[in-house]
């Protein structure tokens, strides 16, 4: 299976380097408006307007709003994927579900949560959440392989979609409720959950 970073790298072959630059910064400021002012916010002629660039230029790399809302949710997954890649033993597994957890603690996290959101009533950003999904569970898989080399891909698929069960818990929980509890309960939260991920990863 490609991943994101591979599909993104392709993407992007054909842009000079300002081209790339330029695609960076309305991203970034894409997703800025998006975490501030909601899905309602993002407009491109707005994106635009905050960066100093012509509409059209804006539009030779995301045509549409959904191209961009695409972008930026692929971004925050190849970053994502990066971190989980990393991960070469069952401690190294543990550390990785600990960091994704920490970042979706915050601004990922209510990104992925807009992602769901969208997908719930669009068959784009639905497609894009399941291929999100299945390519984690595939990442997962792979990992476990090395800690548990004669287990049946089935049988780690299982595992992979448990453990990601309990990380998208904990990132709905992190996101709902006051902001003091959230950050009482966020490091034992999470310290918790790793080692449970953990353990579940090694049995």
């Amino acid at each position: 299976m490609t991943s994101a970073i591979d599909k993104n790298l392709a993407q992007q072959e054909s842009l000079s380097e300002k081209g790339r630059q330029r695609r960076a910064r309305v991203l970034a400021e894409a997703k800025r408006i998006l975490l501030e002012e909601g899905m309602d916010g993002l407009a491109l002629r707005k994106v635009a307007k905050q960066i100093d660039i012509k509409l059209g230029h804006l539009q030779y790399y995301f045509p549409t709003r959904d191209d961009l809302l695409e972008a930026i949710f692929r971004e925050e997954w190849e970053r994502d994927e990066a971190i989980l890649l990393e991960a070469e033993s069952l401690e190294g597994i543990g550390q990785v579900l600990a960091s994704l957890m920490k970042a979706w603690a915050g601004d990922r996290g209510k990104v992925y949560l807009m992602l769901t959101l969208r997908s719930l009533y669009d068959e784009r950003f639905r497609a894009l959440k399941e291929e999100i999904y299945q390519t984690f569970y595939q990442d997962l898989v792979n990992l476990l392989a090395g800690v548990h080399p004669g287990k049946s891909k089935t049988d780690l698929l299982a595992k992979a979609k448990v453990i990601t069960s309990m990380i998208d818990g904990a990132m709905i929980q992190n996101h709902s409720g006051s902001a003091s509890n959230r950050r009482k309960q966020l490091e034992r939260l999470y310290a918790d959950l790793a080692e449970l991920a953990t353990e579940v990863a090694g049995r």
